[in-house]
Order: C-alpha cells, then sequence, then structure tokens
C-alpha cells in the first residue's frame, strides 16, 4: 500500500496541480481509479466534512480551552499567545492582540494552525519579511466581528474556516481567478472560449434551484485551473457567504447571468477584457444577437419561466459559437485542451514557488526547461526540463541521446 500511495505521487501532482503533502489525497486518487474501472464515473465522498461539521481534533481542544473563560475573562486567550509567542517569529503581546482582534478571538483551527509559525523562520527570507512588512493576511478578509461576537464559539470557528481552509485549500488550491485570466489572456481560440461560457452555464443552472446562493456569487467566485496539465477548467471556489444578503428574484437573476456569460463570450472572442463585476457586465453594449433575444424573452416572461431559460443556457452559448449540441464535439476533453503555455492558468501557489529564489537557482543550475510542449502536459508542477550535463555532451543529430536527457520533474511540498 505504501508503494502504490508514492507511485500515485506524479499522478496526482498533475492531476492536482499543486504540490500536496496529504497522502490521503494519493489514497482517494486510487480509490477513483477504481471506481472508473468498475464503470462508474461519479460517487459521493465525505471531502472536507471535518472542516464543514468540526470533525478535526482542535475543535474539541478550543471547547475544553474554553471552560476556562468566564464572560471577558479570558484566560485561554494568554495560554494562546505564550503559545504563539514560543513558536512564532518574535511576535509582541500587542502583535499577538492584533492578531486576535482581526478574527473575532481564536477560532479552533488557529490554534493548531499558530503552532505552524514555526516554520515561518526556516521558509521566510529577510526579503519575505520585508515584503510582508507587518501584514497580516486576516486584514484581508473582512469578518463581520460584530455578528461573530453574538454566535456561539464553535459556530465562529466554523465560520472562519468556511472563510479561510475552504476557499484556501480543499476547493482553490490552484487556479487563477476567472477575470484575472480572461483580462490577463484576452485572446483565446474560439473553442476555448466556448468551453469557458459553456463551463459557466452549466455552474449557473445547477444553482437555479437555489435562488439565495446564486444571489450572493460573484464572477470572482470563479477560478480557472488545468485538469491532467492540459484541459481547460472552470470551477465555483467561493459562495459569497461573507457578503450581505440581498436576494433577488427569477427574472432578475437570470438576465444577470445571461449578460454575464454574453459578455465574457463575446468579449473573450474579440479580445477585449472582460468587466469585474457582476453589475459592471450589465452596462455592456456588446451585440450577439442570440444572447439579446434571450435577454428580450426574458423580460417578457414570469420568474419561473425566466429561471427555465437559464437553466437551458447551454445550448444558447453553443449557438452563439456556430455549434450544434447534436454534434457533441464540445463534450470531447480535448474541445478545452490547450496547447499555449501563455493560455495556461497562474495560480498564487504557482507564483509563491515558481517566482523564489531558490526554485530558479535550483532549477537553472541543473536543467534546461523546454518550451516548447504542444504534446505534453503545460503542468507547473510537472515541468518538462532537459539535463544540462546531459545535453552538453549530447550532440544535436543524436536524437537518442537528446530523448534520453529528458526528464520530467515533481514538485512536492517542502
Amino acid at each position: 500500500m505504501r508503494n502504490t500511495i508514492g507511485n500515485a505521487f506524479p499522478q496526482l501532482i498533475e492531476a492536482c496541480e499543486a504540490p500536496v503533502m496529504d497522502t490521503s489525497s494519493a489514497a482517494l486518487l486510487c480509490l477513483s481509479g477504481l471506481v472508473r474501472e468498475q464503470g462508474f464515473k461519479t460517487v459521493l465522498s465525505g471531502e472536507v466534512a471535518d472542516e464543514g461539521l468540526a470533525g478535526y481534533p482542535w475543535f474539541k481542544t478550543n471547547r475544553i480551552m474554553s471552560l476556562l473563560d468566564h464572560g471577558e475573562f479570558r484566560p485561554s486567550n494568554i495560554i494562546r499567545r505564550m503559545v504563539g509567542k514560543v513558536t512564532g517569529r518574535d511576535e509582541s503581546w500587542a502583535e499577538a492582540s492584533r492578531h486576535q482582534s482581526l478574527i473575532g478571538g481564536a477560532p479552533a483551527m488557529s490554534d493548531f494552525y499558530g503552532l505552524l509559525k514555526k516554520g515561518r523562520r526556516i521558509f521566510y527570507s529577510d526579503t519575505m519579511w520585508d515584503e510582508i512588512d507587518g501584514h497580516l493576511p486576516y486584514e484581508d478578509l473582512k469578518l463581520d466581528l460584530d455578528k461573530m461576537k453574538r454566535w456561539d464559539p464553535l459556530n465562529q470557528s466554523l465560520y472562519f474556516g468556511y472563510k479561510t481552509i475552504l476557499p484556501g485549500l480543499p476547493m482553490n488550491q490552484k487556479g487563477e481567478r476567472l477575470t484575472d485570466y480572461l483580462n490577463r489572456v484576452k485572446s483565446l481560440k474560439r473553442q476555448l472560449c466556448t468551453s469557458i461560457a459553456l463551463q459557466l452555464a452549466e455552474t449557473i443552472a445547477a444553482l437555479v434551484d437555489y435562488p439565495r446562493l446564486l444571489s450572493a456569487i460573484e464572477l470572482d467566485d470563479f477560478a480557472v485551473s488545468l485538469d491532467q496539465g492540459k484541459f481547460l477548467k472552470v470551477r465555483l471556489t467561493d459562495f459569497g457567504f461573507e457578503r450581505e444578503e440581498t436576494p433577488k428574484g427569477d427574472m432578475q437573476l437570470a438576465l444577470q447571468w445571461v449578460r454575464a456569460v454574453r459578455a465574457i463570450h463575446q468579449r473573450i472572442l474579440d479580445g477585449r477584457g472582460v468587466p469585474t463585476t457582476l453589475a459592471e457586465m450589465g452596462r455592456t453594449n456588446d451585440h450577439g444577437n442570440v444572447f439579446n433575444g434571450l435577454l428580450k424573452r426574458i423580460e417578457h416572461q414570469s420568474g419561473a419561466q425566466a429561471a427555465r431559460i437559464l437553466k437551458g443556457l447551454k445550448p444558447h452559448v453553443l449557438s452563439a459559437s456556430g455549434l450544434s449540441e447534436s454534434a457533441l464535439n464540445y463534450l470531447d476533453p480535448e474541445f478545452r485542451s490547450i496547447n499555449r503555455q501563455s493560455d495556461a492558468p497562474v495560480g498564487p501557489l504557482q507564483t509563491l514557488i515558481m517566482e523564489g529564489d531558490k526554485y530558479k537557482e535550483t532549477f537553472a543550475a541543473r536543467f534546461t526547461p523546454i518550451i516548447d510542449r504542444s504534446c505534453f502536459s503545460f503542468s507547473p508542477f510537472r515541468p518538462l526540463a532537459r539535463l544540462k550535463s546531459q545535453h552538453d555532451d549530447a550532440r544535436e543529430n543524436d536524437s537518442a541521446n537528446a530523448k534520453a536527457a529528458l526528464v520530467t520533474l515533481t514538485i512536492l511540498p517542502p
């Protein structure tokens, strides 16, 4: 079993598009292979249940620690700050207080992940500390602290996890925000443009029966990643839980998301930038007969009929691209495959690793990257390269030696 999990890691890195430290992910990949061998394509699993339903041990230790508290007198926080002082990087009491003030106290997982601060001494360079310049990532969360104060500590911890762990690791450990990707790449071949619009339409259609959830979602909640190193995948990575709830009617939701799909589809084809919010999508003047006709229909329908139209958006995307739903070629994985490195999404983890001086020095010392990889994977965590020593000794016309010098690297976490 140990060899099975170890041998699965290269494929796992490519499938996840990120370095993976948890061996359970390799076991899940092996399980998925067995399920597929049995002729099944979809199964239900318990992934992320521990984060969502308080299954981890730190929820229990947090509850035990809270038993020490009475009203505003919270000796548990003093213990936490003492632990943070020991394991952190010279964190002052003032900094610890600021830290807790930003997250509404001490959510359960902060007890555990606070211990990981010790690793920063090893992996953070002086330049990294200078760049951070005292900034705490919790400042970017914009938690509703007044509302959190009224909740039970368990609910506070769960909410904190929904805002950090869920969108940060299981759901979005890879990929690039959809709007960032489209504004960076801009020009995509027609089938990729159609694929992105189709995947967005399919996700929206699946959420039509949950209008409160669909009302909370913004374009920034979608990300683009690679499957198997070459197939573009659009996924929903956040659910807008932190936003004020503003319920919308079925007709309003239908108009909003049809406009969004129209703008994305048309502007990619034209090589133009994409608005970053749904409100801006509604102000665009893109002309697309298929979508414009659909919008006019929605305006004259009841809410229930508008919802049905939104559920059936996919054929209209295909029609706007000059494709037929009966052709089924859009179902082929190659339909969403990229053939240029520049079309690959650039996720935050990729940027953090690839832009590091240590990675550049190590890679440059031993390998020459293969830039033109149209027939290979474009995964940044499974790069194709040539060993420098072998390449220097091989004659240019000696294809056997040149082929032997090719290696596929697998990047694992430290």
